[in-house]
């Protein structure tokens, strides 16, 4: 994994979910800390079992964060956009990464580093208290996604995929917003084959629930989607 670039400011990460927890001026003092990561479309941050590269943060494009089975078979965890974090949980731990992460689109990455991580938490009460509630908002979509894969059928896994663009919510799909989807993109959200995906497809359009055109899908009945979950 190449290492990032050397601190620069990062003050478009004003409003980003964690830093906006923070006073101004720890707000400040956390951005001087930061290091810069561009990441070109396909390329990879980091891969499950490496070692954490610290908490990041999205300023610019889509990261995509996801698990391969050996199979094969990918499921997406979370899309972060700019504001989003992630690497949140082995940051604090000192484990390897859980997942692996991939710049869906070019993409500007901010990383805290851990040693500077773990001198903020010992010197900063303010800081302390604003990652427990970041992290407490992180739990939620954790939940959101295990409900969503155990308790859910496939319809309702690609109809609430579907309805992300107009109804962010946690779980699965979280982060999607109104990027064009190809039916591999919705498997991989949604824990399943991409035929099952095209079948699934299919049964909403003849239902008058979604239109296809040229391969982007248009929502047309949300209220009939949101009946499924």
């Amino acid at each position: 994994m190449r290492s990032a670039s050397p601190i620069v400011p990062a003050r478009s990460l004003d409003r980003a979910d964690l830093l906006s927890e923070l006073p101004r001026d720890l707000c400040e003092g956390v951005q001087t800390r930061l290091r810069h990561r561009a990441l070109g479309e396909g390329e990879i941050l980091a891969v499950e079992g490496e070692p954490c590269p610290g908490l990041c943060l999205v300023e610019k494009g889509l990261i995509k964060i996801y698990k391969m089975s050996a199979a094969g078979r990918e499921q997406v965890l979370l899309l972060a956009r700019p504001g989003d974090s992630f690497a949140d949980a082995p940051a604090f731990t000192g484990d390897a990464m859980p997942a692996s992460v991939m710049a869906v689109e070019p993409s500007v990455v901010r990383i805290l580093p851990i040693a500077d991580l773990n001198q903020l938490l010992d010197t900063e009460p303010r800081f302390a208290r604003a990652i427990i509630r970041h992290l407490s908002r992180q739990l939620q979509h954790v939940v959101g996604l295990v409900e969503d894969l155990s308790f859910r059928h496939v319809q309702a896994r690609v109809a609430k995929v579907l309805l992300q663009a107009s109804h962010p919510r946690d779980g699965i799909g979280a982060g999607v917003g109104r990027r064009p989807l190809t039916h591999r993109d919705i498997a991989e959200m949604a824990g399943t084959a991409r035929e099952v995906v095209s079948r699934t497809v299919g049964a909403f359009e003849s239902q008058g629930l979604i239109r296809t055109d040229q391969g982007r899908i248009t929502v047309v009945d949300p209220a009939g989607l949101e009946a499924l979950l």
